[in-house]
């Protein structure tokens, strides 16, 4: 996944906590703006970099996300 990308929510973020997501997804997903790239989630996580990718890739298959 190319590190300039920048994830942003195609659901309103107050629907969620109806997907019953880990702490550390909701984590994740608490760091996505729709300003900050992945490079830039990644260093404010204290997930590993590999952690924080499977993530978003969850995230993106749910389709809560999507990447611009």
């Amino acid at each position: 996944m190319p590190a300039h990308l920048v994830p942003y929510f195609v659901i309103p973020e107050s629907t969620l906590p109806r997907y019953n997501l880990t702490h550390e997804e909701g984590f994740v997903a608490s760091r996505i703006n729709g300003t900050w790239d992945l490079k830039s989630i990644v260093m404010l996580s204290p997930l590993r970099e590999i952690e924080v990718l499977r993530i978003v890739d969850k995230l993106l298959k749910m389709g809560l996300i999507a990447l611009r």
